[in-house]
């Protein structure tokens, strides 16, 4: 199987990477993409950048660089919602949507929603079976990630927009890319999901400090579930 696996920042796939066997290097434009080996899957690893854009111009680029990618993975940090989560948690996202997305003036579309798209994108039901029978719930925590383009610090902005516009979900974590990369996917027909570390809690005194302080565990934290993901292939 040909896996594509996507992170913002080179931190985050650091012990990944460490992981991956007969490894080399490809070139396109800006970008350096990793391909090798890991339990005989063909792993395209590539840092994406943050945010929204990078998020869309990453997907596309490893899409036309690389023929028949069958599945693609998220895998970073991000920051949590403390009504659900806790520092240290990993969130696998059963669903995606934007935080700062409101075409309600326009047609009275639902806030979070773009033009042409679903409100929330599913995760691949396949990759998030195998995680569940691979580990033990007690290690990852399933819900919403909702992504906007900005370092989330404001604990009430995050409960009014989880109240007043996704109060059916759980919106666990906040982050920069993984709505984006999960509707580039849903354009290309590629199945996705997203593993995120909780590095910090939304709101909590210093949270930069803690995010800084914390942020390498967590990306290990994350690279482990992912490694189990993947042995199910």
């Amino acid at each position: 199987m040909r896996i594509g696996i996507i992170a913002a920042m080179e931190k985050e796939v650091k012990y990944f990477k460490s992981m991956m066997n007969d490894l080399k290097e490809v070139k396109k434009q800006h970008l350096t993409f990793y391909v090798g080996k890991i339990n005989n899957n063909e792993i395209i690893l590539v840092v994406s950048g943050i945010g929204k854009v990078s998020s869309g111009i990453i997907v596309a680029t490893m899409v036309n660089t690389f023929d028949n990618i069958d599945r693609i993975i998220n895998v970073g940090v991000s920051g949590g919602n403390a009504r659900y989560v806790e520092r240290g948690d990993v969130v696998i996202g059963v669903n995606y949507s934007y935080a700062d997305v409101d075409c309600r003036a326009l047609d009275d579309y639902p806030f979070g929603r773009i033009f042409g798209f679903p409100k929330m994108f599913d995760c691949d039901q396949l990759m998030l079976d195998l995680v569940k029978n691979k580990g033990k719930l007690s290690n990852f925590k399933l819900g919403t990630i909702l992504t906007g383009d900005k370092f989330f610090i404001d604990d009430n902005e995050i409960n009014q927009i989880n109240d007043l516009y996704f109060s059916d979900y759980q919106a666990m974590a906040f982050d920069m890319e993984s709505t984006a990369l999960a509707q580039a996917a849903y354009c290309y027909q590629i199945p996705f999901i997203a593993i995120r570390a909780i590095s910090d809690v939304i709101g909590v005194e210093n949270q930069s400090d803690v995010y800084y302080d914390y942020v390498e565990i967590a990306c290990k934290k994350a690279n482990d579930i992912l490694l189990l993901l993947l042995e199910s292939f």
